[in-house]
């Protein structure tokens, strides 16, 4: 497992994502503890776990690798169904609860592993991500095409309307870190 995250509306759901390459949505309302477990805790007084059986509801199977998820905190619309996977082939995938399917993805960190990505606390549909080039990105996920702009620990650079290719060729050479980025907060 690489990451669990709780569903911050209904406090008997999170996720788990993993090196499995799946991404689960899990119901703790539907736990079953196995009584005679339970029960041999309690008479013996030993150390033994108690085995805790929680239901899969749905599971998502990806051919990459899964880094990292997040599900924003805000209580918008499309944040509060849409989680975002950090993929080892360098993109963001999104999963739309509502639908149960993958709504679109962003091509995020093409040369590398993208390891990590965090919404804004701020704006629910902005979007950071970090990959193991280095690079810390920041999306407007409303475009599968807007890049906002790359952290640059020498000077962050903004792409411009006018010679956006250009800019963007630019911009793309910017580093936050010398070494693979493995985490935002």
């Amino acid at each position: 497992i690489s990451c669990i995250q709780w569903y911050p509306i209904d406090t008997g759901m999170f996720f788990t994502s993993g090196m499995d390459r799946k991404f689960k949505v899990w119901d703790t309302n539907s736990l079953q503890v196995k009584l005679f477990d339970y029960f041999l805790n309690i008479n013996q007084k030993n150390n033994k776990a108690v085995n805790l059986n929680f239901k899969v509801v749905d599971e998502y199977n990806l051919n990459y690798k899964i880094y990292n998820l997040h599900l924003s905190l805000l209580m918008s619309s499309n944040s509060k169904t849409l989680v975002a996977l950090a993929l080892d082939n360098g993109e963001v995938r999104f999963v739309d609860l509502n639908t149960g399917s993958f709504s679109h993805t962003l091509k995020a960190h093409p040369s590398s592993y993208c390891v990590c990505v965090q919404w804004s606390p701020y704006n629910s549909n902005i979007l950071a991500s970090a990959g193991s080039d280095g690079k810390i990105a920041i999306w407007d996920i409303r475009s599968s095409r807007s890049c906002l702009m790359y952290l640059d620990y020498e000077k962050t650079k903004l792409k411009t309307k006018n010679s956006e290719e250009e800019s963007f060729t630019k911009i793309t050479k910017s580093i936050a870190h010398s070494r693979p980025v493995i985490g935002l907060s």
